[in-house]
C-alpha cells in the first residue's frame, strides 16, 4: 500500500464538520446532450447518411447519459475537500483546508484536466474530472487565496506597487 492509500479511509466514517458547498461528479452530461441534439437534427433532415449518423449520434449520448456509470469525484465543504478513491468509491479521504498550502489546475483537451492541492508538507493530491470548472469554481469560493495563479498575481502587485511607492519618495 502506497503513503498516498493509507490516507483513504471508508468514505462512510468521514466526520463531515462543514456545509457542502459543490458535489462534483466524473462524468459531463453538457457533451453528452449537446450530441444528442446534433443527432436528433441530423435525424430530421431525412437523409439516409445523416439519419444513419443521427442515431449513431443519439445511441451514444444516451448510453453515455443512462448507462456510463459516474462516480464522486470531490465533495467540496467550506471547511474541507473529500476526495474520493479513483479505484474504489467506498474510500474517501477529507483534507480541511489549513492543511492546503496552495492549489492549482491542469486544463487539457487531450487528457482529463485535473486539480492539484499541495499540502502543507508539500505533498501533492491530484483529482481528475471532466467537471474542472464545477470544482475550479467552488475552490474559488472556499479558498481563493490559497490559488497558485492568484498568490503569483497578488506577489506581481504587490512588487508593482512597492515599485511605484519607492518612484514617489525618489521624487
Amino acid at each position: 500500500m502506497s503513503n498516498m492509500e493509507d490516507k483513504y479511509v471508508k468514505a462512510s466514517e468521514i466526520e463531515i464538520t462543514g456545509n457542502l458547498v459543490k458535489q462534483v461528479m466524473f462524468k459531463n452530461p453538457i457533451p453528452a446532450i449537446a450530441t444528442a441534439i446534433t443527432g436528433a437534427a441530423l435525424f430530421l433532415l431525412k437523409d439516409t447518411a445523416t439519419t444513419v449518423i443521427g442515431i449513431v449520434l443519439i445511441i451514444a449520448a444516451l448510453y453515455y447519459i443512462f448507462i456510463a456509470r459516474d462516480r464522486h469525484t470531490v465533495d467540496v465543504y467550506d471547511d474541507s475537500v473529500v476526495i474520493y478513491s479513483e479505484n474504489d468509491q467506498t474510500m474517501a479521504r477529507k483534507i480541511m483546508y489549513d492543511d492546503i498550502y496552495e492549489w492549482s489546475f491542469f486544463d487539457s483537451n487531450v487528457k482529463n484536466s485535473c486539480i492539484i492541492l499541495t499540502l502543507n508538507d508539500y505533498s501533492t493530491v491530484t483529482t481528475t474530472t471532466f467537471q474542472l470548472s464545477k470544482y475550479f469554481n467552488a475552490l474559488r469560493i472556499t479558498i481563493p487565496d490559497k490559488e497558485l495563479r492568484q498568490k503569483q498575481l497578488n506577489a506581481a502587485h504587490e512588487k508593482i506597487q512597492s515599485f511605484k511607492i519607492r518612484s514617489k519618495k525618489k521624487k
